[in-house]
């Protein structure tokens, strides 16, 4: 299973647009561009890291400035206990994050550790950063392997043509590109919204005074 990276960091949506540029101008499809905008934990079982979580029965206080999910998720993180961290995890988005202050930088990009004291962060922030990527993943991935969450065929057939909409819509990648090459990514993206559909039922949202 793909976790993308716009499940856990949407700090980094610019540098995945910047990955498939070629998907979106030029004629022949980015396929390796694709492939830089997933992690994938098939080979890991995440009951091997995630000593305890909760996330069902949670009362979440609902911010009018931040969603549900975010809301959700930021609680359940919370009660998460994690034994470890996958290393090369970890490293997959510390690479991406030292890309995307790189994309940033421009010009300015002379040096990382330089780059990185111009944004008022240290290496360590960005390996707790990342560590808080792999810690959500796997307790995603936990979850999903836990309850048996799927998506039928009968699924992907009815939403498939909604969900191409949305990647050229939200992404700007043309209509072909995505459905000859990204029907992985969006079936991952069933099974995220459907896994969150059942989250957020499973949970009740208290209005702040």
């Amino acid at each position: 299973m793909k976790v993308k990276i716009y499940k856990v960091a949407l700090l980094l949506a610019a540098l995945v647009i910047c990955f498939v540029s070629c998907a979106k101008n030029d004629g022949e499809a980015d396929t390796e561009g694709a492939k830089m905008t997933e992690l994938d934990y098939s080979d890991i079982d995440p009951s091997s890291y995630v000593r305890s979580v909760t996330y069902k029965g949670l009362s979440v206080a609902e911010d009018s400035a931040v969603s549900r999910e975010d809301s959700l998720w930021s609680e359940i993180l919370k009660t998460a206990d994690i034994s470890a961290y996958p290393e090369e995890k970890v490293q997959y988005y510390v690479q991406q994050t030292k890309e995307y202050y790189l994309y940033l930088a421009g010009d300015k990009a002379d040096d990382y550790e330089n780059v990185l004291k111009h944004f008022g962060i240290t290496e360590e922030d960005v390996l707790e950063e990342a560590r808080e990527y792999v810690k959500k993943d796997i307790v995603y991935e936990y979850i999903v392997k836990l309850e048996g969450i799927t998506v039928t065929e009968t699924e992907k057939s009815e939403l498939f043509d909604k969900y191409v909409d949305k990647y050229v819509k939200d992404y700007g990648y043309r209509r072909e590109y995505v459905v000859a090459n990204m029907s992985e990514h969006i079936y991952d993206s069933m099974l995220y919204d459907k896994t969150m559909e059942y989250l957020i039922a499973n949970n009740s949202f208290v209005a702040q005074n």
